[in-house]
């Protein structure tokens, strides 16, 4: 875990912003558990969780595409 990376997220729904898109999702697993934890900011509570679940969607499309040989190579 980067830590200047989950203070900068942190810091402010504009320094979130900045950052989102370079967070593993550990960063934004622990981010989301703070804020949820001091029940702060519902704008920053929603963009964490949208980022997790986009994430995980890249990854779990990534992983059926490897399974079954998608997009398949016409002959």
């Amino acid at each position: 875990m980067r830590p200047w990376h989950v203070a900068k997220a942190l810091k402010s729904v504009r320094s979130l912003d900045e950052v989102i898109g370079e967070l593993t999702e550990q960063e934004i697993l622990h981010v989301l558990e703070i804020e949820v934890g001091s029940r702060r900011r519902s704008s920053v509570i929603e963009r964490l969780f949208h980022q997790a679940v986009e994430l995980n969607r890249q990854t779990y499309v990534a992983n059926l595409k490897e399974k079954y040989k998608w997009p398949a190579l016409n002959p």
